[in-house]
């Protein structure tokens, strides 16, 4: 078998494991974000985020290559595993739940929905023009 060369020179055989990935399609910006994402979390731990993002239940936040801002998809991710999102429009409900929003044709009922689930003293941002805004988390 091929020795590889590591950038990480602290490794130790008896707590720590090593996976390489060769030829799998996939971008290497995608599994950079992967990767950091999982990076310096227990084995059960990881394991579980990537079954709930194979079965489309969470979102890996895409970071590093965004100038910390994001593009919209990134920063729609990174919401979704710090929150949730009710959307209102006329955009077929499927697409939305794949894209982490819950669909809704009217804002009251969106509204009254997130107030049940967030606590009537939950702080509540509607985004007019949504599809053309990146909202910034502050943490």
């Amino acid at each position: 078998m091929a020795h590889n060369k590591y950038a990480f020179q602290g490794f130790n055989k008896e707590l720590m494991a090593r996976a390489v990935g060769r030829d799998l399609t996939v971008s290497t910006k995608q599994a950079i974000e992967i990767c950091n994402y999982l990076r310096k979390r227990k084995l059960a731990q990881a394991k579980m985020l990537l079954e709930k993002v194979i079965e489309k239940k969470q979102a890996v936040p895409f970071k590093r290559f965004v100038n910390g801002l994001g593009h919209k998809a990134g920063k729609m991710a990174e919401i979704a595993v710090k929150g949730e999102m009710w959307g209102v429009t006329d955009l077929d409900g499927e697409t939305l739940k794949k894209a982490f929003i819950k669909p809704y044709k009217n804002l009251q009922q969106a509204l009254d929905d997130a107030l049940a689930a967030k606590g009537e003293d939950a702080r509540v941002l509607i985004m007019m023009n949504g599809s053309m805004s990146i909202p910034m988390i502050k943490s």
